[in-house]
């Protein structure tokens, strides 16, 4: 149980790295 907020956490800035240049991109567009 202890490791599941750093694994969440992980898994988010993960997700993160990938959307935002995809956002950016929109925004260049």
């Amino acid at each position: 149980m202890g490791l599941s907020p750093y694994i969440n956490a992980v898994i988010i800035i993960q997700l993160l790295a990938v959307v935002i240049p995809q956002l950016e991109a929109l925004k260049k567009e």
